[in-house]
């Protein structure tokens, strides 16, 4: 199924952010203390500590899903889907299906 502009606008706008905030980290790296607060209690005052390192875990992450959900964009026939593929709803199935998983990756 091929890509709609509105599907490339959204890809391209995650892949934006994505690489967006992978970029600003590498520039505020050398700026940043050596230990981070880590966690929060519900009053707002730091309870736990971390070296800075930890904030490359959610990079990490990012990348792990963003390679994941592109991966699964690329092949409609594995998606498990609650209706029947016929020849007619196939495209429209399709390109709905390929627009929530970009949507998934923006968020």
């Amino acid at each position: 199924v091929p890509f709609t502009k509105f599907q490339k606008f959204l890809e391209a706008l995650a892949l934006l952010i994505l690489l967006g905030s992978i970029i600003y980290l590498i520039f505020i790296w050398s700026t940043l203390p050596d230990t981070i607060p880590s966690h929060y209690n519900a009053k707002g005052v730091v309870t736990n500590w971390s070296g800075k390192g930890m904030l490359l875990i959610m990079p990490i992450i990012s990348i792990i899903l963003y390679t994941g959900l592109t991966t699964i964009t690329l092949f409609p026939n594995i998606w498990n889907v609650p209706v029947e593929i016929t020849e007619k709803n196939q495209n429209f199935v399709y390109t709905n299906l390929k627009t929530i998983l970009i949507v998934l990756k923006l968020i």
